[in-house]
């Protein structure tokens, strides 16, 4: 095949073609399939770590009422009081009433380890007290670390991270994290209620969340100190909080394919806790992310090698199966004659012509054809078409410059509220007037008409009114823009003839059996009947007559556009009033 002949250039021309499609449409599902899939998993991990931290605050906040109940229980204060001051029966007495008052605080919470009170003058409790491993020794609570933070401040509960307890004198310590709640009498604390919540049940609903050590989860406490670490070693703390403040404005922007496959770093994602206000951290890798998403990407592009193979081949055979009745064609055209009705259909060989031969072919062909279409025809339509323009760019506004005298003369009688009326509407009417469309809805062209009527009616002192009333299906309607302008100027120039007492311009429309009507009256001084009849003959033979130029030329536009059977009517009577009715076909934009 000759790479300048013209089934070369077909075959490739048909390839490229499809080729561009096929990449179109595997780009455009490889972007969505990469940007949903990217999606899910993400969601799905911020969904998992709002669960579990929520599970978590539960188990914190369930242990607040057993506490507040533990602090306000009548031999616990009494106990905190005077303990020094009672008797070893007394002090008896309280430990029965205490274990009878928490045994059903241990029944029904498995997941707390203990639950310890301390008293700042020396008196220690814990509810497993009789339990070999919860024997608590020599140790001093007050000075602990995590009572340090429940001894100043505001009286409430405060949280401890992860610690062992220490405290207890059996060989083998267990983790625990600990709620601690001060104790008062009036404004002094008399001591700390310590619950001690079992690690393991904490740590297992983080570590559920954990997708083959190749994820990181943290928590901080509201100092930023680290209370809980877990995960893929090669993840750094510091990396991920870092990264979770960068990803804060990056996340949102990675919408390229790439992007989302080749990405550095960690995606971070995070949940502060209501109830304790830890923050817990998920920090996962791209590349552990992406994984699957670049094995789909690799999958994809052998398709796309193999389609390229296939549509090299069909695309030859499809310029072959084309390339037959056309090569035909060229040479049918080149031995034609139209003018001579010559037909002489020989068999011809153009395997060597190329697209631009068969380009030329054509081109003189249509050459011929075109001397016999009727040029009067198209003279008349262009001719019509340059009139409708000639007759719009007519119509434009001719008070700018007595609205400016009338703008200076409020503003010489400090009219504040009438002045803004007269730049608002002068300002709409400019931007109307400049719009570039031949055609606009009724509801913009009547918004023009309201802004127009305004200046005039301050420029004759509220001498003259008007009423708009138009339905809904009416204002939407498309018709030429500024064809009522000209209606308008003619009732205050000719209608009223500068006598205006009680001057009244009603603008009316409405459709009807999908035909639009637009009235426009005004109670000036009218016409007889003979002057109607001569303006209405005027009208009809589009005549230019000079001191109604205005509605020569909204009669001629509508003729010209619509047809014949549209157009303006006139009605009239001497001292009463002057109608204008537009008839147009009701057209939507």
């Amino acid at each position: 095949m000759k790479k300048n002949s013209l089934q070369f250039e077909l075959s490739l021309k048909i390839s490229l073609f499809f080729i561009m499609i096929m990449l179109a449409v595997s780009s455009g599902t490889i972007a969505y399939l990469s940007n949903r899939y990217n999606k899910i998993i993400i969601d799905d991990m911020n969904s998992n770590l709002v669960n579990a931290v929520s599970t978590i605050d539960y188990y914190f906040d369930d242990v607040k009422t057993p506490m507040v109940m533990i602090s306000r229980n009548s031999s616990i204060q009494r106990v905190l009081k005077n303990y020094q001051g009672m008797t070893n029966r007394e002090k008896l007495d309280t430990v029965n009433q205490l274990e009878d008052f928490v045994q059903n605080i241990t029944t029904f919470k498995s997941f707390i380890n203990d639950i310890i009170v301390v008293g700042v003058n020396g008196y220690l409790y814990n509810i497993y007290r009789e339990s070999p491993d919860k024997y608590i020794g020599d140790y001093d609570f007050l000075n602990s670390r995590y009572l340090a933070d429940s001894s100043v401040g505001p009286v409430g509960l405060t949280f401890t991270g992860q610690h062992p307890t220490d405290y207890y004198m059996s060989a083998s310590f267990s983790e625990v994290y600990s709620v601690v709640l001060p104790i008062r009498s009036g404004q002094n604390r008399i001591g700390y209620v310590i619950c001690d919540l079992k690690s393991e049940t904490i740590n297992n609903i983080l570590n559920n969340n954990l997708k083959e050590e190749q994820a990181k989860i943290l928590i901080r406490d509201e100092k930023g100190e680290i209370l809980y670490e877990e995960g893929n070693e090669k993840i750094l703390a510091e990396e991920v909080v870092d990264d979770k403040n960068r990803s804060n404005e990056t996340e949102a922007s990675k919408k390229n394919i790439f992007e989302i496959l080749f990405a550095r770093g960690n995606y971070v994602t995070s949940v502060t806790s209501e109830v304790t206000g830890w923050t817990y951290y998920y920090a996962e890798s791209y590349e552990t992310i992406n994984s699957f998403l670049k094995k789909v990407f690799m999958v994809h592009i052998v398709i796309i090698a193999g389609m390229l193979a296939v549509i090299t081949f069909f695309s030859n055979q499809l310029s072959r199966l084309i390339l037959k009745p056309l090569k035909n064609i060229a040479f049918m055209i080149r031995e034609m004659k139209i003018n001579q009705g010559d037909y002489r259909k020989n068999s011809y060989n153009a395997g060597g012509q190329n697209v631009n031969e068969l380009s030329i072919e054509i081109e003189q062909m249509i050459t011929r054809l075109e001397s016999l279409i009727n040029e009067n025809y198209l003279y008349e339509l262009k001719a019509k078409d340059a009139q409708i323009q000639v007759l719009t760019n007519q119509l434009s506004p001719h008070f700018l410059y007595n609205t400016l005298q009338l703008n200076e003369y409020q503003s010489y009688h400090h009219q504040t509220e009438n002045i803004t009326t007269i730049i608002n509407g002068l300002s709409y009417i400019l931007r109307y007037s400049f719009r570039s469309e031949s055609t606009v809805r009724l509801g913009d062209e009547l918004q023009y008409i309201k802004c127009y009527l305004d200046i005039y009616s301050l420029r004759y002192e509220n001498r003259l009114t008007y009423e708009i009333d138009a339905d809904e299906d009416s204002l939407q309607a498309e018709i030429p823009r500024m064809i009522l302008e000209p209606v308008v100027e003619n009732c205050i120039k000719h209608g009223f003839a500068g006598e205006l007492m009680e001057a009244v311009i009603r603008v009316q429309a409405a459709v009807d059996n999908q035909e639009l009507y637009i009235r426009v009256t005004d109670n000036g001084k009218g016409m007889n009947r003979a002057r109607l009849e001569e303006l209405r003959r005027y009208l009809e033979q589009m005549s230019v007559v000079s001191e109604h130029i205005g509605l020569n030329n909204v009669y001629s536009i509508l003729k010209l556009r619509y047809g014949d059977r549209y157009g303006l009517d006139i009605d009239s009577e001497l001292g009463q009033f002057t109608t204008v009715t537009l008839h147009m076909p009701f057209i939507r934009p």
